[in-house]
């Protein structure tokens, strides 16, 4: 059996995905014995909650993308770089927040926003800047939450 959705649970208790969704969550709206019975029906389904859906909901994302910015993999090798990798991954590990690693080159550049706004994760670590200073900018003047490493630009937001 495929994991199911939450319409999946919802048809079979005949609840709306509002209901089942609180009683999922534990909320006390919802009465104990029909949160048990939710509960035990989810998981027989095999009912995953989709903490990427729940954390876009809640605004609430608990991962932080770092994004290394060219196609050089002898980068991401660097033992300087994978030092401060490794300062970041505990200080969010410390905070209960995961991390997110990815390479992104020219041709991949507009998935660095996307990242963000599809709430895959909360904010950016962007390592390199390389040509993008300019794309960079942009995403600090939309909003985009981020922090570059990498050299000290006169026109950098």
């Amino acid at each position: 059996m495929g994991k199911a959705t939450i319409r999946d649970v919802s048809r079979v208790t005949g609840l709306s995905t509002y209901t089942v969704s609180r009683a999922l969550s534990g909320s006390p709206l919802i009465p104990e014995a029909t949160r048990t019975r939710i509960t035990e029906l989810a998981r027989s389904l095999n009912y995953r909650v989709n903490a990427g859906a729940a954390n876009l909901r809640k605004r609430d994302v608990q991962t932080v993308g770092v994004a290394f910015l060219g196609d050089s993999l002898q980068m991401i090798s660097d033992p300087f770089l994978l030092s401060i990798l490794g300062s970041v991954a505990d200080a969010l590990d410390e905070r209960g927040m995961s991390l997110l690693l990815t390479r992104m080159n020219e041709e991949r550049k507009h998935e660095l926003a996307e990242t963000v706004q599809s709430g895959r994760v909360g904010g950016l670590i962007v390592i390199g800047q390389l040509t993008w200073h300019d794309y960079l900018n942009e995403l600090a003047r939309r909003g985009i939450p981020m922090a570059v490493w990498g050299a000290c630009l006169p026109d950098a937001f």
